[in-house]
C-alpha cells in the first residue's frame, strides 16, 4: 500500500489530470487499495472551501450591485441596465451553489459579514465619485428579495 500511495503522490504531483482519472476508475471498482488517501480528502476539502468563497463573492457582488440600484443617483439612467445585467448574472450563478442545504446554510450565516464588506465597497465607490450616501449598516435586505429574480429595489 505504502508504494500504491507514493506512486500515486508522484502521478498528483506530475500529472493531476490522470490522477483524478485513476482515482475516479478505483472509486468506480470500490478498490480502495488504488486510492491515494491524503491528497483525495485534501481536493475534497478544497472543493467546499472553493465553493463557498465563491458564494461569499458572488454574494457581495451582489449586495454591491443591489446598493448601488437602490442609492446610486449621478448617470443613473447610464448605469442602471448595466446594473440589472450585473444583479441578474450574479443571481443565476448563486441559484447554481444554493440548491445545496450546507451552501444555503453558509449563504444565510455569511450573509451580515458579506454585507457589510459590500458596504465597505459602495462607500469607496461613492467617495471616488465626491457621493456620500446614508447607507444602513445592517442588511435592509430580506433574503427573498436578494435572491428573487424579478426583485429590483426602487431608488431610496
Amino acid at each position: 500500500m505504502r508504494s500504491v500511495e507514493k506512486d500515486n503522490k508522484t502521478l498528483y504531483e506530475l500529472d493531476f489530470g490522470e490522477w483524478v482519472d485513476q482515482q475516479v476508475i478505483a472509486l468506480k471498482n470500490k478498490d480502495v487499495s488504488a486510492l491515494d488517501w491524503s491528497n483525495l480528502q485534501e481536493e475534497i476539502e478544497s472543493l467546499g472551501v472553493s465553493d463557498k468563497r465563491a458564494i461569499n463573492s458572488l454574494t457581495r457582488q451582489l449586495l454591491i450591485h443591489l446598493l448601488l440600484y437602490a442609492y446610486w443617483t449621478i448617470n443613473r439612467d447610464f448605469y442602471l441596465s448595466g446594473w440589472k445585467i450585473e444583479i441578474n448574472n450574479f443571481r443565476n450563478d448563486l441559484s447554481d451553489f444554493l440548491d445545496s442545504k450546507n451552501y444555503d446554510q453558509h449563504f444565510e450565516n455569511n450573509l451580515d459579514k458579506n454585507y457589510n464588506k459590500a458596504l465597505k465597497q459602495v462607500n469607496l465607490k461613492a467617495e471616488s465619485a465626491n457621493l456620500s450616501f446614508n447607507l444602513p449598516l445592517k442588511c435592509p435586505l430580506t433574503i427573498e428579495q436578494i435572491l428573487d429574480d424579478d426583485w429590483y429595489p426602487s431608488l431610496i
